[in-house]
Protein backbone atom coordinates (compact mmCIF):
# COMPACT_ATOMS: atom_id res chain seq x y z
CA UNK A 1 0.00 0.00 0.00
CA UNK A 2 1.50 3.39 -1.26
CA UNK A 3 1.02 6.17 1.90
CA UNK A 4 1.52 10.12 0.31
CA UNK A 5 1.99 12.64 2.84
CA UNK A 6 2.23 16.82 2.06
CA UNK A 7 3.94 18.54 5.21
CA UNK A 8 3.72 22.69 4.57
CA UNK A 9 7.41 22.39 6.51
CA UNK A 10 10.33 20.33 6.55
CA UNK A 11 10.54 19.40 10.30
CA UNK A 12 6.92 18.58 9.96
CA UNK A 13 7.96 16.46 7.61
CA UNK A 14 10.41 14.22 9.00
CA UNK A 15 8.38 14.72 12.25
CA UNK A 16 5.81 12.36 10.68
CA UNK A 17 8.48 10.26 8.85
CA UNK A 18 9.89 8.87 11.61
CA UNK A 19 6.99 7.80 12.57
CA UNK A 20 6.39 5.80 9.26
CA UNK A 21 9.89 4.50 9.65
CA UNK A 22 9.27 2.80 12.54
CA UNK A 23 7.56 0.56 10.51
CA UNK A 24 10.35 -0.84 8.32
CA UNK A 25 9.33 1.28 5.86
CA UNK A 26 11.26 2.96 3.23
CA UNK A 27 10.35 6.77 3.64
CA UNK A 28 11.28 9.43 1.77
CA UNK A 29 11.17 13.09 2.49
CA UNK A 30 11.60 15.73 -0.56
CA UNK A 31 11.09 19.22 -1.44
CA UNK A 32 7.82 20.44 -3.63
CA UNK A 33 9.91 21.95 -6.46
CA UNK A 34 12.16 18.42 -6.30
CA UNK A 35 12.37 16.56 -9.78
CA UNK A 36 14.18 13.27 -8.19
CA UNK A 37 11.83 10.28 -8.22
CA UNK A 38 12.87 7.50 -5.87
CA UNK A 39 11.34 3.93 -5.20
CA UNK A 40 9.38 4.05 -1.76
CA UNK A 41 7.08 2.63 0.45
CA UNK A 42 5.89 6.43 1.40
CA UNK A 43 6.71 9.36 0.15
CA UNK A 44 6.39 13.15 1.94
CA UNK A 45 6.93 16.40 0.25
CA UNK A 46 7.97 19.39 2.19
CA UNK A 47 5.98 22.44 0.91
CA UNK A 48 7.50 25.01 2.71
CA UNK A 49 4.39 26.88 2.76
CA UNK A 50 3.60 27.49 6.24
CA UNK A 51 5.00 30.75 6.30
CA UNK A 52 4.00 32.25 2.75
CA UNK A 53 1.48 33.77 0.58
CA UNK A 54 -1.53 32.47 1.22
CA UNK A 55 -1.86 32.18 -2.95
CA UNK A 56 1.80 30.54 -3.41
CA UNK A 57 0.69 27.96 -0.61
CA UNK A 58 -2.14 27.01 -2.65
CA UNK A 59 -0.02 26.58 -6.18
CA UNK A 60 2.83 24.20 -4.12
CA UNK A 61 -0.08 21.77 -2.38
CA UNK A 62 -2.14 21.43 -5.80
CA UNK A 63 1.17 21.13 -7.37
CA UNK A 64 2.41 18.51 -4.97
CA UNK A 65 -1.28 16.48 -4.33
CA UNK A 66 -1.46 15.62 -8.23
CA UNK A 67 1.67 14.81 -8.35
CA UNK A 68 0.51 12.20 -5.55
CA UNK A 69 -2.91 12.08 -6.14
CA UNK A 70 -3.18 8.07 -6.88
CA UNK A 71 -1.37 7.04 -4.00
CA UNK A 72 -3.93 4.44 -1.52
CA UNK A 73 -3.72 6.61 1.00
CA UNK A 74 -2.92 10.22 1.41
CA UNK A 75 -2.15 12.40 4.76
CA UNK A 76 -1.78 16.47 4.77
CA UNK A 77 0.38 17.00 7.91
CA UNK A 78 -0.85 20.14 9.14
CA UNK A 79 0.93 22.46 12.44
CA UNK A 80 -1.19 20.82 15.67
CA UNK A 81 -1.75 24.25 16.59
CA UNK A 82 -2.95 25.70 13.60
CA UNK A 83 -0.59 27.87 12.31
CA UNK A 84 -0.03 27.79 8.38
CA UNK A 85 -2.02 28.18 5.16
CA UNK A 86 -4.89 25.85 6.55
CA UNK A 87 -7.86 26.78 4.29
CA UNK A 88 -5.80 27.61 1.37
CA UNK A 89 -3.93 24.09 1.09
CA UNK A 90 -7.12 21.92 2.33
CA UNK A 91 -8.81 23.68 -0.21
CA UNK A 92 -6.24 22.62 -3.26
CA UNK A 93 -6.73 19.05 -1.94
CA UNK A 94 -10.85 19.98 -2.04
CA UNK A 95 -10.72 20.92 -5.82
CA UNK A 96 -8.85 18.20 -6.88
CA UNK A 97 -11.23 15.15 -5.40
CA UNK A 98 -14.55 13.47 -6.34
CA UNK A 99 -17.30 15.62 -4.20
CA UNK A 100 -18.50 12.61 -2.65
CA UNK A 101 -15.05 11.81 -0.96
CA UNK A 102 -14.77 12.47 2.57
CA UNK A 103 -12.04 14.26 4.21
CA UNK A 104 -11.45 13.96 7.51
CA UNK A 105 -9.71 16.02 10.06
CA UNK A 106 -7.89 14.55 13.11
CA UNK A 107 -6.09 17.70 14.60
CA UNK A 108 -5.53 16.22 18.23
CA UNK A 109 -2.49 15.32 20.05
CA UNK A 110 -3.05 14.19 23.44
CA UNK A 111 0.73 13.12 23.76
CA UNK A 112 1.62 16.32 23.57
CA UNK A 113 -1.08 17.54 25.73
CA UNK A 114 -3.21 19.23 21.81
CA UNK A 115 -7.00 18.24 22.78
CA UNK A 116 -9.74 18.86 20.83
CA UNK A 117 -13.22 19.28 22.90
CA UNK A 118 -16.35 19.88 21.36
CA UNK A 119 -14.20 21.60 18.11
CA UNK A 120 -12.29 23.80 20.40
CA UNK A 121 -8.52 22.81 20.48
CA UNK A 122 -7.46 23.26 24.25
CA UNK A 123 -3.31 22.97 25.33
CA UNK A 124 -2.70 21.84 28.34
CA UNK A 125 -6.28 22.92 29.13
CA UNK A 126 -5.86 26.45 28.11
CA UNK A 127 -7.89 27.68 24.99
CA UNK A 128 -5.62 28.02 22.08
CA UNK A 129 -5.84 31.64 21.57
CA UNK A 130 -5.07 32.16 25.16
CA UNK A 131 -1.47 30.69 24.72
CA UNK A 132 2.01 31.42 23.44
CA UNK A 133 0.48 30.89 19.92
CA UNK A 134 -1.45 34.13 19.99
CA UNK A 135 1.47 36.04 19.55
CA UNK A 136 3.49 33.89 16.61
CA UNK A 137 4.93 36.03 14.13
CA UNK A 138 3.42 34.83 11.19
CA UNK A 139 -0.09 33.51 12.05
CA UNK A 140 -0.99 35.14 15.45
CA UNK A 141 -3.81 32.56 16.64
CA UNK A 142 -6.84 34.79 16.90
CA UNK A 143 -9.59 31.67 17.96
CA UNK A 144 -9.71 28.35 18.86
CA UNK A 145 -12.83 26.81 17.07
CA UNK A 146 -11.60 24.42 14.48
CA UNK A 147 -15.04 25.73 12.01
CA UNK A 148 -13.19 28.77 12.01
CA UNK A 149 -10.64 26.81 9.67
CA UNK A 150 -12.86 24.34 8.46
CA UNK A 151 -16.25 24.10 7.04
CA UNK A 152 -17.71 20.73 8.18
CA UNK A 153 -19.64 18.99 10.55
CA UNK A 154 -18.18 18.24 14.72
CA UNK A 155 -17.88 14.12 15.78
CA UNK A 156 -17.96 15.20 19.36
CA UNK A 157 -16.24 12.95 22.23
CA UNK A 158 -19.39 11.59 23.50
CA UNK A 159 -20.14 9.93 19.97
CA UNK A 160 -16.29 8.41 20.07
CA UNK A 161 -17.26 7.32 23.08
CA UNK A 162 -20.18 5.64 22.94
CA UNK A 163 -20.92 1.85 23.90
CA UNK A 164 -21.59 0.88 20.55
CA UNK A 165 -19.03 1.29 17.48
CA UNK A 166 -22.21 1.31 15.30
CA UNK A 167 -23.73 4.16 16.75
CA UNK A 168 -20.53 5.98 16.04
CA UNK A 169 -21.03 4.40 12.48
CA UNK A 170 -24.00 5.73 11.77
CA UNK A 171 -22.80 9.11 13.69
CA UNK A 172 -20.05 9.41 10.69
CA UNK A 173 -22.07 8.13 7.83
CA UNK A 174 -25.08 10.70 8.40
CA UNK A 175 -22.80 13.83 8.30
CA UNK A 176 -23.44 15.66 4.69
CA UNK A 177 -20.36 17.46 5.07
CA UNK A 178 -17.45 16.74 3.02
CA UNK A 179 -15.27 17.24 5.79
CA UNK A 180 -15.42 15.68 9.15
CA UNK A 181 -14.05 16.83 11.89
CA UNK A 182 -12.91 14.78 15.23
CA UNK A 183 -12.86 15.53 18.73
CA UNK A 184 -9.81 13.96 20.63
CA UNK A 185 -9.14 14.13 24.37
CA UNK A 186 -6.80 11.03 25.02
CA UNK A 187 -5.39 7.89 22.83
CA UNK A 188 -8.12 6.14 23.45
CA UNK A 189 -10.18 8.36 21.25
CA UNK A 190 -7.36 8.16 18.28
CA UNK A 191 -7.51 4.46 18.61
CA UNK A 192 -11.33 4.24 17.94
CA UNK A 193 -11.42 7.44 15.26
CA UNK A 194 -8.88 5.12 13.21
CA UNK A 195 -10.15 1.73 13.80
CA UNK A 196 -13.57 3.22 12.81
CA UNK A 197 -12.78 4.97 9.57
CA UNK A 198 -10.95 2.32 8.20
CA UNK A 199 -14.22 -0.13 8.52
CA UNK A 200 -16.12 2.43 7.12
CA UNK A 201 -12.82 2.77 3.98
CA UNK A 202 -13.15 6.61 4.87
CA UNK A 203 -9.61 6.39 5.58
CA UNK A 204 -8.37 7.89 1.76
CA UNK A 205 -7.80 11.49 3.26
CA UNK A 206 -7.00 12.40 6.25
CA UNK A 207 -5.77 16.16 7.18
CA UNK A 208 -4.14 16.33 10.73
CA UNK A 209 -1.48 16.07 12.72
CA UNK A 210 0.92 13.29 13.09
CA UNK A 211 -0.54 12.14 16.44
CA UNK A 212 -3.03 10.08 14.37
CA UNK A 213 -0.64 8.11 12.89
CA UNK A 214 0.13 5.70 15.13
CA UNK A 215 -3.51 4.58 15.02
CA UNK A 216 -3.65 4.49 11.44
CA UNK A 217 -0.80 2.38 10.66
CA UNK A 218 -1.95 -0.05 13.46
CA UNK A 219 -5.58 -0.68 11.63
CA UNK A 220 -3.71 -0.52 8.12
CA UNK A 221 -2.16 -4.19 9.17
CA UNK A 222 1.60 -2.18 9.81
CA UNK A 223 3.79 -3.98 12.84
CA UNK A 224 6.73 -2.31 14.06
CA UNK A 225 9.90 -4.62 13.64
CA UNK A 226 10.60 -6.75 16.13
CA UNK A 227 13.80 -6.73 18.44
CA UNK A 228 14.64 -10.02 20.39
CA UNK A 229 17.49 -9.97 23.38
CA UNK A 230 19.80 -13.28 23.20
CA UNK A 231 20.94 -13.73 26.83
CA UNK A 232 23.27 -16.74 26.57
CA UNK A 233 26.27 -15.69 28.84
CA UNK A 234 26.38 -17.54 32.41
CA UNK A 235 28.62 -14.46 33.39
CA UNK A 236 27.14 -13.65 36.78
CA UNK A 237 27.19 -9.34 35.67
CA UNK A 238 25.38 -10.13 32.31
CA UNK A 239 22.87 -12.18 34.52
CA UNK A 240 22.50 -9.07 36.86
CA UNK A 241 22.40 -6.76 33.52
CA UNK A 242 19.61 -8.20 31.95
CA UNK A 243 17.18 -8.29 35.08
CA UNK A 244 16.63 -4.62 34.07
CA UNK A 245 14.42 -6.01 31.33
CA UNK A 246 12.17 -8.27 32.92
CA UNK A 247 9.98 -5.24 34.15
CA UNK A 248 9.34 -3.59 30.48
CA UNK A 249 5.84 -4.65 29.33
CA UNK A 250 6.86 -4.64 25.97
CA UNK A 251 8.80 -7.59 26.15
CA UNK A 252 7.99 -11.18 26.42
CA UNK A 253 10.62 -13.43 28.60
CA UNK A 254 11.04 -16.54 27.46
CA UNK A 255 13.39 -18.92 29.39
CA UNK A 256 15.14 -21.78 28.59
CA UNK A 257 14.78 -23.77 31.28
CA UNK A 258 18.04 -26.20 31.35
CA UNK A 259 17.06 -27.18 34.90
CA UNK A 260 15.03 -29.97 33.25
CA UNK A 261 16.35 -32.54 31.46
CA UNK A 262 13.03 -32.33 28.43
CA UNK A 263 12.83 -28.72 27.17
CA UNK A 264 9.87 -27.61 25.50
CA UNK A 265 9.74 -24.17 23.97
CA UNK A 266 6.00 -23.32 22.60
CA UNK A 267 5.87 -22.66 18.72
CA UNK A 268 3.89 -19.33 18.90
CA UNK A 269 3.76 -16.01 17.06
CA UNK A 270 5.24 -13.26 19.53
CA UNK A 271 3.01 -9.87 19.50
CA UNK A 272 6.04 -7.99 21.71
CA UNK A 273 10.08 -7.70 21.23
CA UNK A 274 11.56 -10.71 23.08
CA UNK A 275 14.04 -11.88 25.33
CA UNK A 276 15.26 -15.12 24.95
CA UNK A 277 17.53 -16.55 28.73
CA UNK A 278 19.53 -19.06 28.84
CA UNK A 279 20.66 -18.56 32.39
CA UNK A 280 18.09 -16.72 34.93
CA UNK A 281 20.45 -17.15 37.97
CA UNK A 282 23.74 -18.63 38.91
CA UNK A 283 22.07 -21.73 40.77
CA UNK A 284 20.56 -22.68 37.75
CA UNK A 285 23.04 -22.55 35.60
CA UNK A 286 25.29 -25.12 38.20
CA UNK A 287 21.71 -27.19 37.90
CA UNK A 288 21.93 -27.03 33.91
CA UNK A 289 25.52 -28.53 34.25
CA UNK A 290 24.08 -31.57 35.82
CA UNK A 291 21.98 -31.92 33.24
CA UNK A 292 23.65 -31.11 29.65
CA UNK A 293 27.38 -30.30 29.31
CA UNK A 294 27.93 -26.81 28.44
CA UNK A 295 28.60 -27.38 24.40
CA UNK A 296 25.02 -29.05 24.50
CA UNK A 297 23.85 -25.88 26.45
CA UNK A 298 25.17 -23.43 23.81
CA UNK A 299 23.79 -25.97 20.72
CA UNK A 300 20.04 -26.19 22.24
CA UNK A 301 19.98 -23.08 22.94
CA UNK A 302 20.92 -21.43 19.57
CA UNK A 303 18.67 -23.52 17.97
CA UNK A 304 15.44 -22.78 19.80
CA UNK A 305 16.93 -18.77 19.28
CA UNK A 306 17.25 -19.24 15.71
CA UNK A 307 13.69 -20.76 15.22
CA UNK A 308 12.32 -18.23 17.37
CA UNK A 309 14.28 -15.34 15.29
CA UNK A 310 13.33 -17.19 12.11
CA UNK A 311 9.49 -17.76 12.80
CA UNK A 312 9.00 -14.63 14.06
CA UNK A 313 10.98 -12.68 11.22
CA UNK A 314 13.10 -10.46 13.67
CA UNK A 315 15.86 -8.71 12.19
CA UNK A 316 17.04 -6.58 15.28
CA UNK A 317 19.02 -8.72 16.91
CA UNK A 318 21.07 -8.02 20.74
CA UNK A 319 23.49 -10.93 21.74
CA UNK A 320 25.22 -12.14 24.46
CA UNK A 321 28.22 -14.28 25.09
CA UNK A 322 30.90 -15.17 22.98
CA UNK A 323 30.06 -18.74 21.97
CA UNK A 324 26.47 -18.06 22.09
CA UNK A 325 26.76 -15.35 18.98
CA UNK A 326 28.95 -16.80 16.64
CA UNK A 327 26.80 -20.24 16.74
CA UNK A 328 23.44 -18.24 16.04
CA UNK A 329 25.26 -16.42 13.34
CA UNK A 330 26.52 -19.52 11.61
CA UNK A 331 23.24 -21.40 12.01
CA UNK A 332 21.13 -18.51 10.44
CA UNK A 333 23.63 -18.25 7.56
CA UNK A 334 25.37 -15.04 8.25
CA UNK A 335 28.99 -15.18 7.44
CA UNK A 336 30.06 -11.71 7.21
CA UNK A 337 29.36 -8.49 9.31
CA UNK A 338 29.77 -4.72 8.81
CA UNK A 339 31.27 -3.24 11.41
CA UNK A 340 29.13 0.49 12.09
CA UNK A 341 30.05 2.34 15.61
CA UNK A 342 30.60 1.29 19.24
CA UNK A 343 28.06 1.08 21.31
CA UNK A 344 30.18 1.00 24.72
CA UNK A 345 33.96 -0.28 25.09
CA UNK A 346 33.70 -3.49 23.22
CA UNK A 347 30.17 -4.01 22.20
CA UNK A 348 29.71 -3.29 18.64
CA UNK A 349 26.79 -2.23 16.35
CA UNK A 350 27.01 -4.54 13.18
CA UNK A 351 25.00 -4.68 9.87
CA UNK A 352 23.92 -7.79 7.55
CA UNK A 353 21.84 -7.18 4.88
CA UNK A 354 18.54 -6.41 6.50
CA UNK A 355 19.89 -7.25 9.99
CA UNK A 356 20.28 -4.88 12.88
CA UNK A 357 22.96 -6.58 15.18
CA UNK A 358 24.66 -5.92 18.64
CA UNK A 359 26.83 -8.15 19.88
CA UNK A 360 28.25 -8.19 23.66
CA UNK A 361 30.70 -10.31 25.26
CA UNK A 362 29.34 -11.68 28.82
CA UNK A 363 31.34 -9.76 31.07
CA UNK A 364 31.09 -6.56 29.17
CA UNK A 365 28.81 -3.31 29.58
CA UNK A 366 27.92 -0.63 32.28
CA UNK A 367 24.97 -1.72 34.72
CA UNK A 368 22.27 -0.40 31.91
CA UNK A 369 23.95 -1.25 29.11
CA UNK A 370 20.46 -3.72 28.34
CA UNK A 371 18.25 -0.56 28.23
CA UNK A 372 20.83 1.41 26.08
CA UNK A 373 21.36 -0.62 23.69
CA UNK A 374 17.18 -1.65 23.38
CA UNK A 375 16.47 1.97 23.02
CA UNK A 376 18.89 2.63 20.08
CA UNK A 377 17.47 -0.92 18.74
CA UNK A 378 14.29 0.73 18.79
CA UNK A 379 15.78 3.66 16.76
CA UNK A 380 15.84 1.49 13.45
CA UNK A 381 11.60 1.17 13.53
Amino acid sequence: MKVSVIADDFTGANDIGIQLKKYGLKVITKTYDSKISIKSDVEIISTESRNIDKKKAYERVKKSFMELKNSEKFFKKIDSTLRGNIKEELKAIQENINKQEKILVIVGFPNTNRKIINGKHYIKDIPLHLTEFKNDPYFPIKTNDLLEYFEGEIIKINDIRSNRQEKLKEKIKSIKSQIIIFDTENNNDLDIIAKTIIELKLDKYIVGSSGIMEYLMKYWGYKRPQIAIISGSCNAKNIEQIKVLESNNNIEVIDVDFTKKNIDIEKKKYKNDILIRSIKNIRDYNKAKENYKVVEITDIFTDISKKIIEENNIKNLIISGGEISINILKKMSIDYLEVIKEIEPGIAYLKYKEYNIITKPGGFGSEKFYKKAYEFMKSFR
